[in-house]
């Protein structure tokens, strides 16, 4: 065999194990790539039932991810990156190991085919080129009938496929029997960096969303639960008042909220001052949902700010009548205690500029305020108890919230008052037709007049009756207080005996707000009276004196008898001890008294004779009683017992006591 024909032959033989390499380390690829497949999947399915079962974190899944790609790049550089290197570029020592393994399918053939190759490639060693070529020629005989048909056993490329096969039915099946839960333990999987939740069985929905509230207004935030019922069910209140003063404060409140049976819930804030973020959440029952809530939209609620009253100033006008000087109240004093129909101006001082204003009272009247920019002023008067208000709008006719209610009181003008202090009692007239009158007047703020008033009642004549009336002159001694004082002239009624005056004062006070107020004093009676009643009281009045007189006259004998007794005594001796001397001072007092009063009875006897001589009832012999009875008080009061007892006094005062 020629070295032409060798080199052919042997370029034929080495094409054909060369295809049969490439096919081999084809075969490996794949299986080593399915076996590469299954325990990726093996460990991906692990994997994926573990994120079925648990809520695994990013940085675990993130972990496994990183293992996973360490894995498949150690694995491709190890196992099948060379596999594929023999396909592309093929080294002599894997083509000798796949001529052995070719050789060895055939026991005829044996090492011929692998030693065919090896001296071959050695032909330029100092081995002689006939030798080679006969060894050569030798060898290609016991494979020249070779087929070249290297059974590559798929077996295990089989199994290794079938068991990937069945990782990935098994995890369709899952896939397609809990679609959302496998998916998102999937997503996780694909997508380890993202931070996904398993998707709760519960969905919360925001009714209310955002909304604009005026301060201090209620709200009533409304949600809906749809899916599994909740464990629980929140509000979440974030107070937003320092993101708009950039301040890093957030007030934050979870306020539990009762779970309904059906889906619809609300909460009512009965005052919204502050403006806020709120949501919604729940808490789910299950254990693997335990880490989790369901979670609304978040809302945004913005407050309006009312206007409100800075400053509040009440000046009270008293009625003129009563002479009261203007009150100031302190500042932002509302509650007003005056004098019934005293004006009241109101000066009102707000944060914002005003739209209009006015004022409530109790009965639902209103009274309109003036404005001017930030302020409004008014004037009402006090009249009867209530209470009111202050209603501010600022420009866009929002009105103040919860205005204060501020109290009124009306100070009543009291009645006036009248008294008789004289006579202040019922009177009979006697020879003078006179009486003196006093009143005294009071009031709280002043008079407008004083009236005498009464009947004159004419029982005495012709039984009839006639009224009078007569202002009285009055003085004023100070705020609230007077008097009247006159002597009452009763002659121009013509009186006869039997008649009679019945009189009262009446008095007005200023009140020019509800008309002045009347008040009577107690009606009192002067009397004119009969002649017979003149009569028995002078007999009465006689029978009284002469009694006066016969006591009179017993008791100024004994002391005649005692006053001789200690003037001889003070002869005999001028000394006394004190308690003579206090007994002679004691009886000398009695006997002036006795003087004293026996003097009085001689005026009234006098003025007895003198009121029946003009009443024409004075008889004979009444007056002939009358001036023995004077004749009798004279002999007891004689010039010589007064010197006698002037003496005796003297005599005492300069008694020596022992």
């Amino acid at each position: 065999m020629h070295g032409k024909n060798i080199q052919i032959k042997y370029q034929q033989i080495y094409r054909q194990i060369v295809r049969k390499h490439r096919l081999l380390n084809l075969r490996q690829i794949g299986a080593r790539t399915l076996r590469f497949l299954s325990i990726t999947g093996a460990a991906v399915a692990a994997f994926l039932l573990i994120n079925l079962l648990f809520d695994v974190s990013p940085v675990v899944r993130l972990t496994f991810a990183g293992l996973l790609i360490l894995w498949s790049l150690v694995y491709s550089v190890m196992r099948i990156f060379p596999r594929v290197k023999e396909i592309f570029r093929p080294s002599v020592e894997e083509i000798f190991f796949t001529a052995k393994r070719l050789g060895m399918t055939e026991p005829s053939v044996q090492d011929a085919l692998l030693n065919y190759l090896q001296i071959y490639q050695n032909r330029s060693s100092h081995t002689s080129p006939m030798l080679k070529n006969l060894a050569l020629e030798q060898l290609y005989r016991r494979f020249s009938h070779f087929e070249f048909s290297l059974s590559l056993r798929a077996a295990t490329l089989l199994r290794r496929g079938r068991l990937f096969l069945i990782e990935l039915l098994a995890v369709l099946l899952i896939y397609l029997i809990f679609p959302e839960t496998v998916g998102l333990a999937l997503k996780k999987i694909v997508l380890p960096w993202k931070n996904i939740r398993t998707p709760v069985p519960v969905q919360i929905y925001n009714h209310t969303g955002n909304r604009t509230v005026l301060k201090n207004d209620p709200l009533v935030l409304a949600g809906e639960y749809r899916g599994e019922k909740p464990k629980k069910l929140f509000l979440v209140l974030e107070d937003t008042t320092g993101a708009e003063t950039s301040s890093p404060e957030q007030t934050t409140q979870k306020i539990t909220l009762p779970v309904p049976p059906r889906g619809k819930f609300e909460y009512r804030l009965e005052h919204v001052r502050t403006p806020f973020r709120y949501y919604f959440s729940a808490e789910i029952n299950p254990n693997r949902f335990r880490n989790q809530v369901a979670q609304s939209t978040v809302g945004k609620v913005s407050v309006i700010e009312r206007p409100v009253v800075r400053n509040l100033q009440l000046k009270i006008e008293p009625p003129s009548y009563t002479g009261l000087p203007e009150q100031l109240l302190t500042p932002n004093e509302g509650e007003i205690t005056a004098l019934a129909g005293s004006r009241v101006s109101l000066h009102v001082e707000s944060d914002k500029q005003l739209s209009r204003a006015y004022l409530l009272f109790g009965d639902s009247t209103r009274v309109p305020l003036k404005i001017a920019g930030h302020t409004a002023n008014g004037k009402f008067t006090v009249s009867s108890i209530t209470h009111y208000s202050i209603h501010i709008f600022d420009s866009d006719s929002i009105a103040n919230g919860q205005p204060v209610v501020y109290n009124v009181y009306p100070i009543p003008d009291e009645a006036p008052f009248a008294e008789f202090k004289q006579p202040g009692a019922d009177v009979d007239l006697e020879e003078e037709l006179s009486v003196p009158l006093f009143v005294e007047m009071r009031d709280d703020y002043g008079f407008k007049g004083l009236w005498l008033k009464g009947d004159l009642i004419r029982a005495g004549s012709s039984g009839d009756t006639s009224r009078f009336r007569q202002k009285l002159p009055y003085k004023i001694l100070q705020r609230g207080k007077a008097f009247s004082q006159i002597n009452w002239d009763l002659t121009t009624f013509f009186m006869v005996p039997d008649d009679y005056i019945r009189y009262r004062a009446e008095v007005w006070d200023n009140d020019a707000v509800h008309g002045p107020k009347i008040f009577q004093s107690r009606v009192f009676t002067i009397r004119l009276p009969s002649l017979l009643e003149m009569l028995e009281q002078t007999d009465k009045n006689q029978e009284e004196r002469l009694e006066d007189v016969k006591d009179i006259v017993q008791n100024s004998k004994e002391l005649k008898k005692k006053l001789e007794e200690l003037r001889r005594e003070l002869k005999k001796d001028s000394r006394m001890n004190w308690e003579q001397k206090q007994e002679a001072k004691e009886q000398l007092n009695k006997q002036q008294k006795a003087l004293d009063r026996l003097s009085e009875l001689n005026k009234e006897l006098e003025n007895t004779i003198h009121k029946l001589d003009r009443n024409k009832l004075l008889s004979p012999e009444t007056l002939e009683k009358y001036f023995e009875l004077q004749k009798m008080i004279q002999e007891l009061a004689t010039p010589e017992l007064k010197a006698a007892m002037q003496k005796l006094q003297e005599a005492l005062e300069k008694a020596n006591p022992e």
